[in-house]
């Protein structure tokens, strides 16, 4: 099923990548919607879905040519499958990367990004109870760095500043708690 997948989702890019492409609009509709239901069908195993997912969203944010309630469509329900996955910090990782289907070149959707990043914070703060889970904090403000350095009005300095704090005061609770040494990939740049 995963082979499947990959190629229905190629074949969506294939599409994306011609010229005059109006035409093949609802046949690469249906490519990408196969691969969906692919996902939620026929794949169990927790790593295969992450991986899987990670390709569905790669593959909608690089999308162009679709209308715009087609494109939305499918963005909300890749999101919806992000929000699903079985292992919290894999669903805080797929988000995160979900957050590019909303400010594609042609589609942006701000109020999506928000609670895509909303989500995350969430997901990843209920989660610091696990310090090596601090990776996904960091995560997330990288991908508020990029997204502020993209010129997206939706990330704010502000914001990157609250973010940075939240993980100081992780970091300052880590190291209270004696429990540093697991924590050490992700706060080398906080020290």
């Amino acid at each position: 099923p995963e082979i499947t997948l990959r190629l229905f989702l190629q074949a969506s890019q294939v599409i994306n990548n011609i010229d005059n492409n109006a035409d093949l609009e609802d046949l690469a509709y249906d490519f990408i919607s196969t691969s969906l239901i692919i996902y939620q069908d026929e794949l169990s195993d927790s790593d295969e879905k992450l991986r899987a997912i990670k390709l569905i969203v790669s593959t909608i944010s690089h999308l162009q040519w679709f209308d715009n309630d087609n494109y939305d469509t499918l963005a909300s329900n890749a999101a919806q499958y992000c929000n699903k996955l079985l292992k919290k910090p894999d669903q805080c990782e797929s988000i995160t990367l979900s957050a590019h289907m909303f400010t594609n070149k042609r589609y942006e959707n701000s109020g999506s990004l928000k609670k895509c990043f909303a989500k995350c914070l969430k997901t990843a703060t209920a989660w610091m109870k696990d310090v090596e889970n601090l990776y996904l904090l960091v995560n997330i403000l990288n991908k508020y760095i990029y997204f502020y350095m993209v010129d997206t009005d939706q990330v704010t300095l502000s914001d990157i500043t609250k973010l940075i704090d939240l993980i100081k005061e992780n970091i300052t609770q880590i190291k209270a708690e004696g429990k540093l040494e697991r924590s050490k990939p992700s706060i080398k740049y906080f020290d």
